[in-house]
């Protein structure tokens, strides 16, 4: 299936751009920043010399490694860790574990060709997996977060694909942590928290119907997309009203629930496939919304968020990283583009604390040859 941005086409889109222009130098400087293992999380810095820690809470401590029962009570009663300081906010932990930093290593990588991108891609990735067990630890308590994750790794893995340092092993183990998210996301639609916002449920809609396109030859595929097909217009519409503004009033959320419709919209017209039902009318209702905003001039939700027009200096074929003038609630970055839609999305989310439904254990969806078709 064609996914956004084809490796085939990396050389003519590359060609196109304008490699002194301040969204490319910002997104070389990203990678970078990521490649050297200093993130910036809620406006906090935080580097890690050596290995990085996946359950930071970008202060001086990190989250206990433990089952979702255990962090539910963790979460509840944050300040009583055994020490006077509260924890640092958790939002930071799961905006930073949703790795939208791999997708500015990706593009980097096309528009330099630095193998050492991608070696710190590999390090970084299989390093997150062997540390984060299903349902094991903060960074799968957030159904947003995971939701963000899945494409995100989704968007690297296409970008990276092209180097000869993605071996079968790599790849594998890759394509393993995949079918992991998306055992887990088809769990949370199946078994719903009562507690979850439909947002929620949006976003685990929309990252497994992208995942059940991007990897047709599951076995669990076809269960996956029927599942996330029958969610996608429900979970929309309960998130909004019928004048396509969420329901909130919230601009971040807004464009969060626009993005996360805009993603399997424009994939299915990618590979020129009819949308799940009532997907179109939702998304069209969000995006005109989104233009118009609730007075009808253009103001609605451009207040509060950033959204790349369709084209900057004549090129928009890459997309540019989130402006460093962006004020908004506790992000996590999520970007996916496609010549098609014309423009670049950007998707900032916002999540409080929920526990996913169901149990696991490790091991539990292990990638083998029964898996596939």
């Amino acid at each position: 299936p064609k996914f956004f941005l084809p490796p085939s086409q990396k050389d003519k889109l590359i060609a196109q751009l304008d490699q002194e222009s301040l969204p490319i130098r910002k997104t070389l400087l990203l990678a970078e920043e990521a490649k050297n293992r200093t993130f910036i999380e809620l406006g906090i810095e935080k580097s890690f010399p050596g290995a990085i820690d996946w359950f930071t809470d970008f202060g001086e401590r990190s989250w206990i490694f433990g089952a979702d029962s255990d962090l539910r009570d963790v979460l509840k009663r944050p300040n009583e860790q055994g020490s006077d300081e509260p924890m640092g906010p958790v939002e930071a932990t799961w905006s930073f574990n949703s790795h939208g930093h791999f997708v500015d290593m990706g593009r980097a990588y096309w528009l330099t060709g630095w193998e050492s991108l991608v070696a710190e891609f590999i390090v970084q990735i299989v390093d997150w997996l062997e540390r984060n067990p299903a349902l094991y630890g903060i960074n799968w308590i957030d159904p947003s977060s995971i939701s963000a994750r899945t494409i995100n790794w989704m968007l690297a893995f296409n970008l990276f694909s092209m180097s000869d340092q993605m071996q079968a092993e790599v790849m594998g183990r890759i394509l393993r942590g995949l079918v992991t998210h998306g055992a887990v996301m088809a769990d949370i639609l199946e078994q719903p928290d009562d507690a979850l916002p439909p947002q929620d449920l949006l976003a685990t809609a929309a990252a497994l119907n992208c995942l059940a396109m991007y990897l047709p030859e599951l076995k669990a595929a076809q269960r996956w997309y029927n599942l996330s097909a029958e969610q996608l217009s429900k979970r929309a519409w309960e998130t909004m009203g019928r004048d396509g503004l969420h329901l909130s009033g919230s601009a971040a959320k807004q464009r969060e629930m626009l993005e996360w419709l805009l993603l399997p919209e424009v994939l299915h017209r990618l590979n020129g496939l009819p949308s799940p039902r009532g997907l179109r009318e939702a998304t069209e209702t969000a995006c005109e919304a989104d233009s118009t905003g609730p007075t009808g001039c253009g103001s609605g939700t451009h207040r509060g968020v950033h959204l790349r027009g369709p084209t900057r200096g004549g090129n928009s074929s890459l997309p540019s990283p989130p402006s460093p003038g962006f004020r908004g609630l506790p992000k996590r970055r999520l970007s996916s583009w496609s010549r098609n839609a014309g423009r670049t999305l950007v998707v900032v989310g916002i999540s409080s604390s929920k526990s996913l439904s169901g149990n696991g254990s490790r091991g539990q969806w292990e990638l083998n040859q029964s898996l596939f078709h």
